[in-house]
This record gives C-alpha cells, structure tokens and sequence, in this order.
C-alpha cells in the first residue's frame, strides 16, 4: 500500500508542475521539485499552494481512503547557495521549519535559519553527549494529601546539568530528544531512578513519573517500568505515571492494551493536565485511569473567571462520581488551597507548598499547615 501511495503522490506532483521541471523522489516520504527560469518568489509560493491543494484531496488506495499532508522548504539559486548541493541543503532547513510551523505549509529558506539550524545540529550533538556521560539529575515537587497537610506523593522532574550553560530546563531540550528519539533513552533514565530514589520514601508516598507521547507508543514500556520496579525494590503501589490526553489519540487500541498491562502491575494511572487538549469524558470510561490532574491554568484562575472555577468545580464531581483521586496543580495561594480542599480535591501541587527541588531538600515529616508562597530558589 505504501508504495502505491507514494506513486499516487508522485503523479498528483507531476500534475502540478511545469513542462521542464522535474520531479524526483529523494527516499523516504521526501520529493525535490526543480524548476528553472522562474521570473520572481511568487512563482514558487504558486507551485507550493498547487501542491498543497493536490495533496490534500483524500487518496484512495486498495479500496481505504487515505490523507496525507505536506510541508515544503524553499531555496531559490543563486540567492541561498550556488550550487545543486547547497541549495538541496537550504531547501532541507527551510522543510524543517515549515514542519516545525505545522503541517500542510510551506517555508522560503533564510539566513536565520542556517543560524538556527547550526544551533540545533550542536544540541543534539549536546545532548547525545549528555546522555552517554550522565549530565541529568531528578528534582522532586511534593504532592500534599489535601485532608491531612502531609506529603502523599512527589513528582519527578529532569533537569541537565549542563558542563557550561549550567541547570536547563526540560522544555529546552525535551521537544528535540523526542523530535531525534533520544526521549525513549532518557525516560527509560528518568523511570529508573525515580524508582531507586522513592525505594528510599516512608510508606505510602508515590513517585510520579511523566510518560512522553513517544515513550507511550512504545513496545516495550510495560517492561521497561518491571526492570525499573525490579531493579529498585519499589512496590508497584507507590509508582504512579502521568500521561497527557495527547497521547491517547493516534493509537487508542495500542495505549489501551499498555494501560491494561500497567494497571495488572498494581501501578496508579493518572491522566495529566486534564481539560487543556483533546479532553473527552469518554476517556475517563474508555481507559483505567485512577486519577485526574487538574491543569494549573483552570487553579490559578479558578478565582478569577467562574468559567474556570466551573470546571475544576464539574471535574472534582466527576472524579468523586468514577471514584477517581485528584490532584490540583499549580496551586499559588491559601484561597486557591482552600477552595479546592472543600472542594473535595484529594491531593495538592504548587509553589504554595514547595517548589521543585532536589529529593535531599524535602522532609517527608513536614505538615503543611500554614502555607506561604516560598522564595525562588
């Protein structure tokens, strides 16, 4: 079917261009389309919008309806490059930006984005270096039992300890290991040592633990989270992973059946940043969720508009009604805290309590029961 596809698109391709150019399939998914003697850019941004209307008609392959999108990079000679392999190259930056905008768009090559993609070569090249010399390290943001004041859980949060540029954040560097792969490597890492450091907690206290979309989509995930179980001694009952509503959506079935197996270990499933996506009540039926996390948009704006104070209002219903757990993130201040305890939200998350540290700085003995905003670290 692939193969009949990719003529289908080869020939939508052909149709789109003029008598002269060409049109060559470079391997994969990936055309070059070369034409000469156009008078001016717009001639371009012509061909690309043809294109992307063509490719947009829905294929019918073997009797299944088919749809697949496009995105287009750019070069124009001699203004990027001087030569056939110079201008393949700024074509195959300026389609690397346009993928980045989106599907079904197309982008001109600039000299910004030979900047930017010079700087993304060298951070993957970083990163790699990362992982094989062991740069990341876990910080730990407590998760407090609303009734009791005490610590319940603790989420796991990666940092790199950069050689040079010193502490970096996750969403700096996240979005291309999971763009490369290299995602599934580091979070296999990051479930490992959760692991090992919650062995270590009182009883009863969880570690969470995000699972990436890719990580998700995984084979082997149930058995990646056994080996982290096995080689730590951490009873299944204390870990929990965090999914986000996005990666239920391309492979239901596949996400369903990995649900299962981990939910069979005895692990706690929690559905993370609940209402910002792709939310759907029949995903609380459909998979084996035992919590729901409340996105820190809805709390910290829950005493600003009755739309959002609605909605953490329903969801906390809900849950109590699926005989669900909940957890409030992002909670900022003593009225958020109290609103959402009488509320009936099980559990609390934010900077009100304790903002993410190293497991060294937290004492799981705390009570939390006057609370302030703490100082940046």
């Amino acid at each position: 079917m692939a193969t009949e596809l990719l003529r289908s698109v080869s020939e939508r391709l052909s149709g789109c261009v003029r008598k002269g150019d060409t049109v060559a399939r470079l391997g994969g998914d990936e055309f070059a389309i070369v034409q000469c003697g156009i008078e001016s850019p717009e001639v371009a941004s012509e061909l690309a919008d043809r294109i992307l209307k063509a490719i947009s008609v829905p294929f019918e392959i073997r009797g299944h309806v088919v749809r697949v999108a496009a995105s287009i990079g750019i070069a124009l000679a001699p203004d990027h490059a001087g030569d056939a392999e110079g201008i393949l190259k700024a074509a195959d930056v300026a389609l690397y930006q346009a993928k980045s905008a989106g599907r079904d768009g197309y982008c001109f090559f600039d000299k910004e984005m030979s900047l930017s993609a010079k700087s993304r070569r060298e951070l993957v090249g970083e990163l790699r270096h990362a992982i094989q010399n062991e740069e990341f390290e876990l910080h730990y943001q407590p998760i407090i039992n609303a009734k009791t004041g005490r610590i319940c859980a603790a989420e796991a949060l990666l940092r790199w300890r950069h050689p040079s540029k010193g502490l970096i954040f996750p969403d700096q560097f996240i979005p291309l290991a999971e763009e490369t792969g290299m995602i599934t490597q580091i979070g296999e890492w990051v479930l490992r040592t959760a692991c090992t450091d919650a062995a270590g907690w009182p009883v009863g206290v969880k570690v969470a633990v995000n699972l990436s979309a890719r990580q998700f989509s995984s084979d082997n995930l149930a058995d990646v989270a056994i080996y982290a179980l096995a080689e730590s001694g951490l009873s299944p009952e204390q870990l929990e992973l965090e999914i986000t509503e996005s990666s239920l959506i391309e492979s239901a079935a596949e996400c369903l059946r990995t649900l299962r197996q981990l939910k069979n270990l005895g692990v706690t499933i929690a559905l993370d940043d609940f209402g910002t996506g792709y939310s759907s009540f029949s995903q609380l039926t459909m998979f084996p969720f035992d919590k729901i996390k409340i996105d820190k948009y809805f709390t910290q704006n829950m005493t600003k508009r009755p739309d959002c104070a609605a909605i953490v209002q329903a969801t906390l219903v809900l849950a109590q009604g699926l005989n669900m757990e909940t957890t409030a993130e992002g909670v900022e201040t003593s009225e958020q805290h109290q609103l959402l305890r009488l509320a009936g939200a099980t559990s609390l998350q934010g900077y009100l309590f304790k903002r993410p540290c190293p497991l060294a700085q937290i004492n799981f003995e705390e009570v939390y029961g006057s609370h302030r905003i703490e100082d940046a670290a």
